[in-house]
């Protein structure tokens, strides 16, 4: 797995938006199209826009499948690049600790490289 240091955020702002960057790379969108799909949600539901809930269910209705923390049998957990390492095939949406991040064709695309960090939930389409 590659890292690509890419800050989407249309005026590079560094803003604490690694879930709209994040999406709009996985789902091939705007900055303005996922952050105002995650408002609407986020209005609906009477939550943030980058709650849990939300993300969750605005990844879900574009096509992406939720997938729970990858765990071996020796219950040791995924880092991002050994997640990415096997399953080199798939596009992701990757959440860890306090972020998400992006791999598509074997590229972990972000403002920093978290590599090492261990994978919560992740989605494919």
């Amino acid at each position: 797995m590659e890292f690509v240091k890419q800050n989407l955020n249309p005026n590079s702002n560094k803003t604490g938006d690694c879930v709209v960057r994040s999406l709009m790379k996985g789902l091939n969108k705007t900055w303005e199209d996922v952050f105002d799909g995650l408002v609407k949600i986020a209005r609906e539901d009477k939550t943030m826009p980058n709650s849990k809930r939300t993300v969750e269910k605005y990844i879900e209705s574009e096509g992406w499948t939720r997938h729970k923390m990858p765990i071996r049998n020796d219950r040791t957990k995924y880092t991002v690049r050994e997640l990415a390492d096997e399953l080199s095939h798939r596009s992701m949406i990757i959440q860890v600790a306090n972020h998400f991040t992006v791999v598509i064709g074997k590229k972990l695309y972000d403002t920093w490289d978290c590599s090492g960090k261990s994978v919560y939930n992740y989605y494919t389409k």
